[in-house]
């Protein structure tokens, strides 16, 4: 069961303080969906939405993935597998207030393509003339991003609220990646520069472009981004473990499930509350719910 507002994130709210600044641990709660196969892969936390509503996927004990949607209607926990008809596997990757989701879904002949799913019905959501389309996600007002490819390099991608599509690629960079979306339509990703190196990055509404990458950090990617403009993702140390970060007001934070092998960051919401995943000792992901 979900816990009330805390003091720290109502004084947040109010004062419109990044909550990460006021934040000192967080309380952790594992996301496995039932039956999902840890020998296959376990389950994968990727997005929030600002009741709570957790998205992610995982994989069954034939190495199928699905979606799902975890939720605590009367603080009751209870999931729904996602599957886009006819589809070969389907990732959940984003929810907004509303309860609409958006991710990708794989074909048969192995393509991948962006969908939404509003009101019971499935939507196939491809940025024009591409090749395949990921990590679809949404705000609250309805606008996406995402990332697709045209056999080549990927790309970045925003579909405004009218449906027109713009690219989006972080200047100088070989390839760029979008996987967040906020209300005001600034945007998080990665990219990777000349040296092969990844980088988080944040594009405003304006098309201004930064870098976000923690210290110490071999390879990063910046993964969601709340509307108080707070940033969650994901670095690599040189010991090749993986960390979740929080970029909040100027400053990092470094997040790590409790005795996991490496933990993973893919979403934040308006509370403060982190979505990704974990590793535990034999290798198996589990998704995860960090509330400050």
């Amino acid at each position: 069961m979900r816990k009330a507002l805390t003091c720290a994130a109502i004084v947040s709210l109010l004062l419109g303080l990044p909550l990460a600044l006021l934040a000192s641990s967080y309380k952790f709660t594992t996301i496995d969906f039932p039956g999902a196969s840890a020998a296959q892969g376990g389950t994968f936390g990727a997005g929030i939405n600002a009741t709570g509503a957790v998205v992610g996927y995982y994989y069954d004990s034939a190495g199928n993935a699905h979606g799902f949607l975890e939720a605590t209607p009367l603080g009751r926990q209870s999931f729904a597998a996602i599957n886009f008809p006819g589809a070969a596997s389907t990732a959940a990757r984003g929810i907004n207030l509303l309860g609409n989701i958006t991710g990708e879904y794989y074909d048969s002949a192995g393509d991948a393509h962006g969908f939404q799913l509003s009101g019971g019905r499935y939507t196939t959501v491809d940025f024009p003339g591409a090749t395949d389309t990921y990590f679809v996600t949404l705000n609250d007002l309805g606008a996406m991003a995402g990332s697709y490819d045209t056999g080549g390099p990927l790309h970045g991608f925003i579909r405004s609220l009218t449906g027109k599509f713009t690219s989006v690629d972080f200047p100088g960079a070989v390839q760029t990646g979008v996987t967040g979306i906020d209300n005001t339509g600034d945007v998080v990703g990665y990219y990777t520069d000349s040296g092969g190196v990844t980088h988080g990055f944040l594009r405003s509404v304006l098309g201004r472009y930064n870098t976000i990458d923690p210290p110490g950090a071999s390879t990063a990617q910046a993964r969601g981004i709340n509307p108080q403009g707070n940033i969650v993702g994901t670095f690599v140390t040189a010991d090749g473990t993986p960390h979740v970060f929080v970029y909040s007001g100027g400053s990092y934070t470094t997040i790590n499930a409790p005795n996991s092998q490496g933990t993973a960051g893919r979403a934040i919401n308006i509370l403060g509350t982190i979505v990704g995943f974990y590793f535990d000792a034999s290798g198996a992901s589990h998704g995860f719910e960090a509330t400050p």
